[in-house]
C-alpha cells in the first residue's frame, strides 16, 4: 500500500507536468494578484460560417457600386428633393477660380444642406441643363482666412435629374476588371467568399479578444504599480499631447483649452489611461511567466507574420514592425500570445441577452 502510495504522487505530479504547471488559475508576484485565469466565463461568439446569401449580398453591393446613373433634362426648373449630377466653380472678386471650388458631375440632393448655407436655395428655380450664376459669401470662419467670409460668384450647371441607377451585370469582363486574381465569375463568388470568412474571422477574433481581456482583468487586482514604469507612461500620452500642439502651431494650453481641458484634467485622464494600459502589462508579463509562453527570437518573428495580416500589411511582419516601433511590436505580440491562450481556454456562454431571443422565438 505504502509502495502504491508513493507512485500515485509521482504519477500526479507528472499530470502536472503533462499538462502544463498544474495550476488552479490563480497567479501572482510583487505587482499584481490574478484570482483566475483558466476557464474565464465569456459570451458565446457566432462561429465565421459565410452563407451563400452573404456572397450575393456583397456581390450586389459592389455590382450597385460599379453602376451608373439614370439621368434625364427635365422641362422645368430644379426643385428641392431633386436629385441632380451638377457641374459649378466659384470665383473671387478678382475674377479667379478659388480652389477647391471646381466640381465636375457631383451628385446632390437639393435641400440636403450639403453645401454652404443658401448655396443649394439659390439653385432652386433655376433651369436643367444651361449655366446659371449667383453670388453667395462664405460662413464666417468657413475654411481658409482667404474664403472666410468673402463673397463670391458661382457658375453652375444642372446637367441632369438622377430617376433611378443601372446596376452593373456580373459577367466574366465584369469579373476581370473588379479582381485581381479572379477570371471568370466562378472564381470570384469564391473569392468573396473567402474574403467574407476572413473579415469574420478576424471580427470574432476581435470580439474574443476583448471578452478574455475583460474577464482576465476583472479578476485581476493591482498591488502596486512599478513607480518608473508609471512615469515612464505618463510622460509617453504628455509627450503626445505635446507634440500635437506643436503640429497645431499652438501652446500646449491652447491645445488643451481648444478641447475643454486643463493640464490638471488631462494628467487626471492620462493616469487614469496609464493605469489601465499597465494592468494589462503587468498581467501579460505575470502569464508568460506562469504558462512558460516566453516569447524568444523566432517566436517574435512568427508573431509579427500573424499580426501583420491582422493589421493590413499582408503578412510582412518586417513590415508591421517598422509602421509601429519594435517595442510596441513586442507588446503587441506577447499580449497576443495571451490572448490565444486565454481565448482557448475560456467557456463560451450564451449571454443572458441572446438566451433572452432564443426563447421568445419558441
Amino acid at each position: 500500500m505504502k509502495r502504491f502510495g508513493v507512485w500515485a504522487v509521482i504519477l500526479a505530479l507528472l499530470a502536472g507536468v503533462l499538462t502544463g504547471c498544474g495550476s488552479d488559475g490563480t497567479a501572482s508576484n510583487k505587482y499584481i494578484e490574478i484570482s483566475q485565469y483558466d476557464g474565464l466565463k465569456i459570451d458565446k461568439v457566432d462561429d465565421a460560417e459565410v452563407t451563400d446569401e452573404m456572397v450575393d449580398e456583397e456581390i450586389e453591393s459592389t455590382l450597385d457600386a460599379l453602376g451608373e446613373n439614370k439621368t434625364k433634362v427635365p422641362d422645368r426648373p430644379i426643385k428641392k428633393g431633386d436629385k441632380i449630377v451638377l457641374d459649378c466653380s466659384a470665383k473671387d472678386k478678382d475674377g479667379k477660380v478659388i480652389s477647391g471650388t471646381e466640381l465636375k458631375d457631383y451628385e446632390l440632393e437639393i435641400g440636403s444642406n450639403a453645401f454652404i448655407p443658401g448655396w443649394e436655395d439659390a439653385c432652386i428655380g433655376q433651369p436643367y441643363g444651361k449655366e446659371f450664376t449667383f453670388d453667395l459669401k462664405f460662413p464666417e470662419g468657413y475654411g481658409s482666412e482667404e474664403i472666410s467670409g468673402k463673397n463670391a460668384t458661382w457658375t453652375v450647371t444642372a446637367k441632369g435629374r438622377i430617376t433611378g441607377r443601372k446596376k452593373a451585370k456580373l459577367t466574366d469582363k465584369t469579373v476581370q476588371k473588379i479582381s485581381e486574381t479572379s477570371t471568370t465569375v466562378k472564381e470570384y463568388r469564391e473569392e468573396v467568399k473567402k474574403n467574407l470568412t476572413e473579415e469574420r474571422e478576424h471580427s470574432n477574433r476581435s470580439i474574443l479578444e476583448q471578452e478574455v481581456w475583460d474577464a482576465l482583468l476583472k479578476k485581476t487586482k493591482v498591488k502596486e504599480y512599478p513607480k518608473d514604469r508609471l512615469e515612464e507612461v505618463r510622460d509617453e500620452y504628455t509627450d503626445r499631447y505635446k507634440e500635437m500642439a506643436k503640429q497645431y502651431n499652438m501652446s500646449y494650453e491652447e491645445f488643451l483649452a481648444q478641447g475643454g481641458m486643463t493640464e490638471k484634467t488631462l494628467k487626471e485622464e492620462i493616469d487614469k489611461q496609464v493605469k489601465e494600459d499597465l494592468k494589462r502589462e503587468l498581467a501579460t508579463e505575470l502569464l508568460l511567466k506562469e504558462l512558460d509562453l516566453e516569447l524568444s527570437g523566432d517566436d517574435y518573428t512568427e508573431k509579427y507574420k500573424e499580426l501583420s495580416k491582422l493589421y493590413g500589411y499582408g503578412g510582412d511582419g518586417d513590415l508591421f514592425v517598422q509602421a509601429i516601433g519594435e517595442d510596441k511590436a513586442k507588446e503587441i505580440a506577447e499580449q497576443a500570445t495571451i490572448s490565444d491562450w486565454l481565448i482557448d481556454h475560456a467557456k463560451q456562454v450564451e449571454s443572458k441577452k441572446d438566451k433572452a431571443a432564443g426563447d421568445s422565438q419558441k
